[in-house]
């Protein structure tokens, strides 16, 4: 294929894309480079159906008509989030989900992901100043478990209580690291009202 060629199916991959991109009610700028593109198609905001797929976040991901979901031979592909999260499966397989669509009609379908590192991540949002404090179980000693408080300061070893302050509001990862077993966070005190997600290692 010579270099003109390939531009030109280049551009017009590219206008079809713009065409496909405005059918979906997305304004796409005259200036709008492929990396943009990626970044607009992101950006759609899907209409949820009868039957949607959500990620571990809550992003809806895909969606379907009953009757659209009924023609599937396969769940969707799943999506993955390297380097930190790996999608393992959706919790439901598409023949119990079909049998579950034709009685009731309609079906939220979540996908699982697992940390590629197998670090237990804490995401929260937290005010100024403000103290976050947790416990959890674990079968090693706490010895060999170290905290990453997601805000630049040094990595610290874990005790059966860990409190931490967060100088600057925003949200954080809070990542448990452990080579020896996984972690599962049990004891949140009120000042960790702001969690979001728990993504557990494994």
């Amino acid at each position: 294929m010579s270099i003109s060629s390939e531009i030109i199916r280049l551009q017009n991959a590219k206008a079809d894309l713009k065409t496909a991109l405005e059918n979906k009610g997305v304004t796409v700028p005259s200036s709008a480079t492929l990396d943009d593109y990626a970044d607009l198609v992101e950006g759609i905001i899907l209409e949820e159906k009868d039957v949607a797929f959500y990620d571990y976040d809550g992003t809806l991901l895909y969606t379907y008509d009953a009757d659209e979901f009924a023609e599937l031979t396969a769940l969707p592909a799943l999506v993955n989030h390297y380097p930190d999260l790996e999608a393992v499966e959706w919790n439901w397989t598409l023949a119990e989900a079909k049998e579950y669509v034709a009685k009731y009609g309609a079906l939220s379908i979540g996908q699982i992901c697992n940390p590629v590192d197998c670090a237990t991540r804490i995401v929260l949002t937290v005010d100024a100043d403000e103290e976050i404090s947790f416990g959890y179980t674990a079968t090693e000693t706490y010895s060999a478990i170290t905290i990453d408080w997601g805000d630049g300061s040094p990595q610290e070893t874990s005790k059966s209580t860990n409190t931490h302050v967060y100088s600057t509001a925003g949200k954080y990862v809070i990542k448990i690291m452990t080579t020896k077993t996984t972690l599962h966070p049990v004891k949140f005190t009120n000042a960790f009202k702001n969690v979001e997600e728990v993504n557990y290692g494994s």
